[in-house]
């Protein structure tokens, strides 16, 4: 079974005791046991690495979020990154390692682009985090002195309050892309906690029922599919 996991799934299943004392902690536990003894492969967008680089500019105080494994260490666990389209293409060494990446066929890459980018452009007018990500580095990019900027020098631009909306939205553009991502490269069960804390727009109940019924989307939180690899 092929998971794709969203921004705001994948750390608690790759390093279960950052939610001790969560109510969802039990599940954590047993997804990540799972993962460990191959009952499921896990994927993740290359995009993520956005943002937690732009986290990295966030997490002043946090403790937990100081303890946010990185790709690095999901990786390590035996996760895989998906390839994805990104805003601002800031290079990183755990995106540029190839061996990170799930790998694909020469036949599976030419079918992953035919289902991937005519689904990006089909959700285009849904997916509202990549604009947003844009006209955000857009005005940091109208400040900095920097040319080219790089995002680093974008984020020293920025205010606290536009380094919390950046976060926001990367996270968001993040949803996104995996959604692309996970139908293009045709995964089983895409995983998204449904705690009801501001989830991205695209995975509101109206484009969720729309991605189910357009593409096949197939969606579960932890406990589901926990229930699913037992």
């Amino acid at each position: 079974m092929k998971v794709t996991f969203d921004a705001d799934a994948w750390q608690p299943v790759v390093r279960p005791q950052l939610s001790s004392g969560d109510p969802s902690h039990a599940e954590h536990c047993r997804l990540h046991e799972a993962a460990r003894q191959g009952a499921f492969s896990g994927f993740l967008v290359r995009t993520l690495a956005e943002v937690e680089f732009i986290k990295g500019f966030t997490r002043a105080a946090p403790p937990a979020d100081r303890a946010s494994p990185s790709l690095a260490e999901a990786i390590a666990f035996g996760f895989r990154l998906l390839w994805s389209p990104s805003v601002f293409e800031p290079r990183f060494p755990v995106t540029d390692d190839i061996t990170n990446y799930a790998f694909e066929s020469s036949e599976d890459m030419a079918a992953r682009e035919r289902r991937m980018f005519p689904a990006l452009l089909t959700l285009e007018s849904r997916l509202l985090g990549k604009a947003r990500l844009k006209r955000l580095y857009r005005r940091l990019e109208a400040r900095s002195r920097r040319r080219p900027a790089t995002l680093t020098s974008l984020l020293e631009t920025a205010s606290s309050e536009e380094l919390a909306e950046l976060a926001a939205a990367a996270r968001h553009n993040a949803t996104d892309t995996a959604i692309a991502c996970h139908i293009g490269c045709g995964n089983d069960i895409f995983c998204t906690p449904d705690d009801g804390l501001s989830p991205p727009p695209i995975l509101d109940p109206e484009n969720r029922a729309y991605l189910t019924a357009r593409f096949g989307l197939r969606f579960a939180s932890w406990a589901e599919l926990a229930k699913l690899v037992a």
